[in-house]
């Protein structure tokens, strides 16, 4: 989205009916507008802002309504979206040309991609002349994790050539059910990974008739577009689902979060401009926790 001024305003207007006289002013506001005012937090912030007016002037949030009294709202639009879009991410590396970013479980990339106006290039939300911020790697919204961000067109074309070529190195840590068989040679010739496995431990558990949690480490270097999607359908196929309580995983009792227990910790790649190899690694969540101490 381009904006062409910092302030775009957004006017709406309404009239208060005899049935609606007595009403408070924010209760009037969230039931008559809710094309744009799609929460009572939005609807505050508004109030701070002094964009809510009755009969001309700024109104009080408790203001109680009277038949035939004028509500106008004055929006400042960028303002709302910057609200709405408000979500947890952190910058982890910047420069003119990309973005690494953390985004929390929770977040949805389409979501991510709508918001990194307000997050990058200080965040004023405004997409300036020759800017076009794209997410590069996908992963899905239960699952935290780093986020490789062109903020070019020619920059996301060889951001997406490096990824499909297998250039761009993903490290993955999971937690799955029962114990893995790492040193089963059957196993692994009737269920080979679509990716390379590394620091497997494993943990004694009561919460579960397993009795095992086992951590994992996954490394996706290669051209086969396998996503944090595909990692959680292998582990559903050979029967130690990744833990988590959505349908496509298998709660551990003894966690209280119930995000899929997948990050993706570390990225590595080639800067497409000055070659130079970035490697970008963040700590595991402390939802992980409760698997190794489970």
């Amino acid at each position: 989205m381009q904006l062409d001024s910092v302030t775009e305003l957004c006017n709406l207007t309404r009239i208060v009916d005899q049935n609606e006289s007595g009403t408070r002013l924010e209760k009037f506001v969230c039931q008559n507008f809710r094309s744009v005012i799609i929460s009572k937090k939005l609807c505050r912030d508004c109030f701070k802002r002094g964009e809510i007016f009755v009969n001309g002037k700024p109104a009080e949030s408790s203001r109680l309504l009277h038949e035939g009294d004028i509500i106008d709202l004055q929006i400042d639009k960028l303002a709302l979206k910057k609200d709405k879009l408000e979500m947890p991410v952190a910058i982890i590396l910047e420069d003119e040309y990309l973005a690494v970013i953390c985004k929390n479980a929770g977040v949805s990339i389409r979501n991510l991609q709508e918001a990194l106006s307000f997050v990058l290039d200080g965040g004023s939300g405004l997409v300036k002349e020759g800017k076009e911020y794209t997410c590069i790697n996908q992963t899905q919204r239960a699952v935290n994790g780093l986020i490789i961000v062109s903020k070019t067109r020619e920059i996301k074309t060889k951001l997406m050539t490096l990824l499909k070529s297998g250039s761009i190195r993903q490290s993955y840590r999971v937690l799955c059910h029962g114990k893995f068989p790492l040193d089963d040679e059957t196993f692994f010739h009737n269920h080979t990974p679509p990716f390379a496995l590394q620091n497997v431990t494993f943990t004694r558990s009561t919460s579960g008739k397993e009795k095992y949690i086992t951590t994992l480490d996954i490394i996706l270097n290669n051209s086969s577009a396998i996503s944090s999607a595909g990692i959680q359908e292998y582990f559903i196929q050979v029967h130690h689902p990744i833990v988590g309580s959505n349908s496509r995983s298998k709660e551990l009792k003894s966690c209280k979060d119930k995000s899929l227990m997948m990050a993706l910790l570390e990225v590595t790649f080639s800067h497409p401009i000055t070659s130079e190899e970035i490697k970008v690694t963040i700590n595991e969540p402390k939802k992980f926790e409760y698997g190794n101490a489970s």
